[in-house]
């Protein structure tokens, strides 16, 4: 979205639910916190199968890590008396049915909170009777599934959910697996995923428990949605690596540096933040008083950029050699993977050509494959080809150079699994081009983060014009890192002394929009707000400089709040009162209009005890470098104005009164 100063004018388990998550762990007239937790690494433990509906299974390496350290954090900071833990053999499908209805239904009184995890594969079961429009139930697989027990639908769990529910317990549900085998959506980071092949033997089961969950107050989240893969990444753990679920992982990262009464929508934000990449946080000790602060060391943007051992004229062939394929009947080609989810991908890794396909399979194509052995492949009715091309070789060498001498910004990677973009290239019309992607991300996905989905795709005309356009692509990471940079800058530990949050007012009609609650429309003005978040009554609040900006996603910052010839005047709340406001207008008198483009757009309220000089020098930039560090400046202008590199925190100590919060509210035409 673009902004403008004006004067006086599908499921149950959406991704990331967590919705009053930790509010409601503490809640004051909560009894008993129970929780049954499974974990299930051995899938196949070697034996013969008795399965005749699934055919294939695959061991997995995180998930008993991933139960320990959950484990540990309930008891530790939450309160829990020591959790039920199944793992492993102990997991089968009868003992998880039976020890959720005996230890989170039957044992559990009114008032109880009890927490069911469960971090293994997921699939899908085939029921002709479902009302699921594909004819599959999403289903979690237990440990016995190999010797041909059945999955536990979904269906079958929503009835000891409500079960639960029916007894006024505090029912939280968190499930890191796959909900289905689909297909792999958009560039894939070669992460291992948490998923099996369906169960195709017929349940033919209608589904009478109608009522959902969360209806009735149970808080259900996902690693995924229904569609989608789950996955496991390596983290470093006492100098060795550990796997663990990418999704508990960042869920126990939140959940460990996050105050008790952090908002729900801030701990959703932050686990998406960090299931795109690391991001580093200050966890003060109990016993220690802070004087100030220094912020960690800048997390750079984490770059991967596939080089082939192939000339770009090779490229040229090979793009000419499959170009048939652009006027098949019975193949889509794919020219944007974040529009349209490839069925399969060929892509150039170390040295020959390989076709992922829907499945878990990876098929060689060697290093000049033809159109014939291609196409022996590309069956089935729905197939949607995408040639993802790698840099040519002397074209990579010039990229990796030019991205060492920006490594303040960058981290280049030879490893997908980690990348927060990936160099992609792609054969349109009759040129190769080339963009920077986000990895997992489709155009089910767009809504769900704040980060640029792709960058706009650049044309290689021919071998000596790369130049150009290698100017150009950096110039677009550059973007990419200052705004993932700002949306992970790190902040102090919030002590609560500031109990106002951000919400937009609609400059006609007076309707709020927060998070979650409400869409910008085109032509509409808006002006931000500061709305208290908890009862303040007459408390006395230390007040704080305010400040309000925009990034939108071609990385330019605009600030809206105060404007550029206000600088620090009138921007300091709550002024002196004799009663604390529930609300405070920012900016009524200059609405800013919504424009194109549209997509999600992140609000950032800043707040700090002393002012930010010239805060249209730090808050309003075109997304390209800006080395303004030099001069005698706050630590925290200097930190602001590096965010999203490396060195945004090296010995500087900031005060520990400031604070972001972040807006992200979807922008739609009229």
């Amino acid at each position: 979205m673009a902004t403008k100063n004006t004067k006086n004018t599908k499921k149950l388990q959406s991704a990331l639910l967590l919705a009053a998550f930790l509010l409601f762990f503490v809640s004051l007239s909560a009894q008993t916190r129970r929780a049954l937790l499974v974990g299930i690494n051995e899938y196949h433990p070697g034996q013969a199968s008795d399965a005749a509906c699934r055919k294939k299974f695959s061991n997995l390496y995180g998930c008993l890590y991933d139960v320990m350290a959950m484990t540990e954090i309930l008891q530790s900071k939450y309160q829990f008396r020591p959790p039920i833990t199944l793992i492993n053999e102990n997991a089968t499908r009868a003992n998880i049915l039976s020890q959720f209805e005996k230890c989170l239904v039957t044992e559990a009184e009114p008032g109880d909170i009890c927490l069911f995890y469960f971090s293994g594969h997921g699939s899908q079961v085939k029921n002709s009777k479902s009302n699921e429009p594909d004819g599959y139930d999403e289903s979690l697989v237990p440990y016995d599934s190999y010797l041909g027990q059945k999955d536990i639908r979904y269906k079958e769990l929503k009835r000891l959910f409500n079960q639960a529910l029916q007894k006024n317990i505090d029912l939280t549900v968190i499930i890191d697996a796959c909900h289905s085998g689909s297909i792999s959506r958009g560039i894939p980071a070669h992460l291992r995923s948490r998923s099996l092949p369906a169960d195709e033997c017929d349940v033919a089961e209608p589904d009478h428990e109608t009522q959902r969950p969360s209806k009735n107050g149970a808080l259900i989240f996902t690693a995924t949605q229904d569609f989608a893969f789950a996955y496991e990444k390596n983290i470093e753990l006492d100098n060795e690596s550990q796997s663990q679920g990418l999704f508990s992982w960042a869920l126990l990262e939140v959940m460990q540096s996050a105050p008790l009464d952090e908002s729900a929508q801030n701990i959703m934000r932050r686990v998406r933040a960090l299931t795109a990449g690391d991001i580093s946080h200050i966890t003060p000790g109990a016993l220690f008083r802070i004087d100030c602060w220094a912020a960690p060391p800048g997390n750079r943007l984490k770059i991967r950029i596939p080089v082939s051992a192939c000339s770009f004229q090779e490229l040229q062939r090979l793009a000419t050699t499959l170009f048939p394929l652009q006027k098949s009947s019975r193949i889509r080609w794919v020219t944007d993977p974040t529009e349209i989810s490839p069925s399969h991908i060929m892509f150039w890794d170390k040295h020959q050509w390989l076709l992922k396909t829907p499945g878990p399979d990876t098929i060689p194509l060697g290093k000049t494959p033809t159109l014939a052995a291609l196409k022996k492949f590309l069956t089935g009715n729905n197939t949607a080809f995408f040639l993802q091309f790698p840099l040519a070789a002397d074209h990579g060498a010039a990229m990796e150079a030019e991205m060492n001498r920006n490594q303040d910004a960058f981290e280049l990677l030879h490893s997908d699994s980690d990348a927060h973009y990936v160099l992609v290239g792609r054969f349109a019309g009759e040129t190769i081009q080339y963009a920077w992607v986000l990895p997992q991300t489709t155009v089910d996905t767009k809504v769900k983060t704040p980060l640029p989905r792709c960058t706009q795709w650049l044309s290689v005309e021919r071998r000596d014009t790369f130049g150009d356009t290698l100017f150009e692509l950096m110039e677009r990471a550059l973007k990419l890192a200052i705004i993932r940079g700002w949306q992970q800058l790190t902040t102090p530990p919030d002590d609560g002394g500031f109990p106002f949050g951000l919400a937009l007012k609609n400059f006609n009609t007076g309707l709020l929009v927060t998070e979650g609650s409400g869409k910008l429309t085109e032509g509409e003005s808006y002006f931000p707000v500061l709305l208290a978040n908890r009862d303040i009554g007459k408390k006395k609040i230390e007040p704080r400089y305010v400040y309000v900006f925009i990034i939108d996603r071609d990385g330019r910052g605009t600030l809206l709040f105060p404007l550029p010839d206000q600088a620090n005047s009138e921007n300091r709340f709550p002024v002196a009162v004799d009663s604390n406001p529930t609300e405070i207008p920012l900016g009524k008198t200059s609405p800013f209009l919504i424009t194109p483009p549209f997509g999600l757009d992140t609000y950032f309220l800043l707040t700090s005890n002393e002012p930010i000089d010239s805060p249209d020098d730090v808050f309003t930039f075109r997304g390209v470098r800006r080395d303004r560090t030099g001069g005698t400046m706050s630590p925290l202008k200097k930190l602001l104005l590096r965010a999203g590199l490396r060195d945004s925190g090296d010995s500087n100590v900031t005060p520990t009164q400031w604070s972001i919060e972040r807006l992200s509210i979807q922008c739609r035409p009229k």
